[in-house]
């Protein structure tokens, strides 16, 4: 039988989503560094056969690096998003990478004894990292959607209630009035014979001299 996730369930859940490598996360995608033809010495090094300002990647795939980063000594090298997955044949690797930091999650090659993950399993385990945090904020917003219902639902019991109440006490005081109203008809009626009994042929009261 499913048990329902207790609040402190269901924040250590986003706590270990916050604690991850910074999302989202992509399948089959690592993210390469390559060496930049500065054109230091034109025609010597080991880019002289770049453009000037391009690396392998740019050179290759005519794509745009999305980072340029810099090593101590001050060589300049472009980050490339290389795509490795069953979408090129010729590779092999496995790999999980972070589109928001450009670190490499997850990387290991087929037939490696340790490489059991599959292109399925890396998508969900990529997507996981995105959806675990919507899931949860879903879950919260649910939850106090359901407070907030439970709260309509306990207030309108409480009118429901007032409304009964008030209704008989309305019933009690439309009785209490055709009583009241009854008792009073009564007594005009005894006045009225009382007023006729003493009252002579004339309208003189009887025993008077």
């Amino acid at each position: 039988m499913h048990r329902p996730l207790t609040d402190d369930e269901l924040e250590e859940i986003e706590q270990r989503a916050e604690r991850a490598t910074p999302g989202p996360w992509e399948a089959g995608v690592r993210y390469e560094r390559f060496g930049v033809n500065e054109g230091v010495r034109p025609g010597e090094g080991p880019f002289s056969f770049l453009p000037v300002g391009r690396c392998y990647q740019c050179a290759q795939s005519g794509e745009a690096p999305v980072a340029l980063e810099r090593d101590r000594f001050g060589a300049v090298y472009h980050v490339h998003r290389v795509v490795t997955d069953a979408a090129r044949p010729a590779s092999r690797w496995r790999t999980i990478s972070s589109a928001a930091t450009r670190e490499l999650v997850v990387e290991s090659y087929e037939g490696m004894i340790s490489a059991g993950i599959q292109p399925r399993d890396a998508r969900f385990i990529s997507h996981a990292r995105t959806d675990v945090p919507r899931l949860v904020a879903e879950v919260k917003r649910l939850r106090a959607a359901l407070a907030a219902l439970d709260g309509l639902r306990q207030s309108t019991e409480a009118v429901q209630r007032t409304t009964a109440a008030l209704r008989e006490e309305a019933q009690r005081l439309r009785v209490e009035r055709d009583e009241t109203l009854a008792a009073m008809r009564r007594t005009r009626g005894e006045l009225q014979a009382v007023g006729r009994f003493s009252a002579g042929p004339n309208g003189a009261r009887r025993g008077s001299n």
